[in-house]
């Protein structure tokens, strides 16, 4: 799912949705229905990037469940070399189905959101003991940063 997320954000620079003056656009997480443009164009930007179709077609099975998406996700996946976190996104997509993504991707284990993807990795990648102080505290502040905008407000 991290693949996606990061493409859908490349998506966003490369068609010149994000220049260096402009606002950040705010994707806000996958419970929502996107009916935007350009965060539409940003997905197949995404799609095409990972699967080689700006819509690839997956057919849409209804009664599947998220559990049952997931294996086939990983099936179809391991066959056409897609990651299966892309394949439930696609299948959820297309069937308007996304409950039943969200519910695949859960169980792929791959349901974690894009900031804490990232915050993970960094602080897994990084040895804060090997950065000077002043980078360490970069990275410390970027990764608290990062938690803090994922936890929901209220």
């Amino acid at each position: 799912m991290l693949a996606f997320h990061l493409a859908h954000e490349l998506g966003h620079l490369m068609l010149g949705h994000v220049t260096p003056d402009s606002e950040l656009l705010p994707d806000d997480n996958l419970d929502r229905v996107v009916t935007d443009e350009v965060e539409d164009a940003a997905d197949a930007f995404a799609c095409e990037l990972l699967t080689g179709h700006s819509s690839p077609k997956l057919s849409a099975v209804y009664g599947m469940t998220g559990d049952r998406l997931a294996t086939k996700a990983r099936s179809f996946g391991n066959i056409k070399n897609i990651d299966a976190a892309v394949v439930a996104l696609v299948y959820g997509h297309n069937a308007d189905r996304m409950g039943v993504a969200i519910n695949a991707l859960k169980a792929l284990n791959e349901f974690s959101g894009a900031r804490d993807q990232i915050r993970g990795a960094l602080l897994e990648h990084i040895s804060l003991d090997k950065l000077t102080d002043s980078e360490a505290h970069f990275v410390e502040q970027l990764s608290l940063r990062s938690a803090e905008a994922a936890q929901p407000h209220g």
